[in-house]
């Protein structure tokens, strides 16, 4: 926290004077209270972060233009931050605003028009409407693969968002292909041991279970078991049965990924995950 609070203070001074050297109104100025209410977000306080977002958003149309895309960017980020306040409706009336602006100036394939489909889906699923919530994120998910390619962190990301909702919809036997899809995706990408690919693997694992596929989720568990020995060590069932567990588990992973990294790049002759070639 005491990080977060030293960036504002130096976010809020810059502001303070870009307003008196440049204006309001100048593009710097703008810049810096974007930056301001991304520090209030991220320090948690998303109702005054929401304000200053809106207040951005109004001074962008009247510089800017409505279509002009930080326009769009303050919008969308207001969007976001009003879902993370609970006001869903309104959340989704400007998730469905920006859509169609940068649907229209963008065009249906920009990396910004595909972000603001995921928003709005995951917003739709969070008001209730878990088919249409569905239907979104595989058309999301469908473009982003073809323009972005199945392993771009875009892409991963609407899948599990798609895995989610299935799973609420209770089409387990689908949320089960679109995981192993998923695993695979990582897998290759990430490799093995990576700290996404191993959660995915435990949740396809529990999945497996709730399908009655005892076999399977009993060879995955102890694959995962090898794995996850390997590189938390023998108590990390201790931590996954323990208080939050699973997201010490994965802040357990996240560390381990990140020495892994450190360990690359000081030994050239290690594989991306961390290991001999061919470990």
């Amino acid at each position: 926290m005491g990080r977060l609070e030293e960036a504002e203070r130096e976010v809020r001074a810059g502001l303070d004077t870009c307003v008196r050297v440049l204006g309001p109104d100048h593009h710097d100025t703008l810049f810096r209270r974007d930056l301001l209410a991304a520090t209030l977000r991220d320090s948690g306080r998303t109702e005054e972060a929401e304000e200053h977002y809106r207040r951005l958003f109004d001074a962008r149309t009247r510089v800017l233009g409505r279509d002009h895309a930080d326009t769009l960017t303050s919008r969308a980020n207001r969007a976001i931050a009003l879902g993370e306040l609970g006001r869903l409706r309104e959340a989704e009336r400007e998730h469905r605003a920006v859509l169609e602006l940068r649907d229209r100036v963008l065009g249906p394939e920009d990396r910004s028009t595909l972000t603001s489909r995921y928003h709005l889906a995951k917003v739709v699923g969070k008001l209730g409407r878990l088919e249409e919530a569905e239907r979104e994120h595989r058309a999301e998910l469908e473009v982003c693969s073809r323009v972005l390619g199945p392993d771009h962190p875009d892409a991963l990301k609407s899948r599990d968002a798609l895995i989610a909702v299935l799973c609420e919809l209770g089409w387990l036997a689908e949320a089960e292909r679109e995981f192993r899809s998923a695993i695979e995706i990582r897998v290759q990408v990430l490799g093995p041991t990576s700290r996404d690919t191993v959660v995915c693997r435990v949740k396809r694992a529990a999945l497996l279970l709730e399908l009655g596929r005892q076999a399977e989720a009993a060879r995955e568990y102890r694959l995962l078991g090898a794995i996850c020995t390997r590189i938390l060590g023998p108590d990390y069932q201790a931590v996954l049965s323990g208080p939050d567990g699973m997201s010490v588990f994965e802040s357990r992973l996240e560390e381990a990924d990140r020495e892994r990294a450190g360990a690359h790049r000081t030994a050239p002759g290690q594989s991306a995950n961390g290991l001999p070639p061919g470990s």
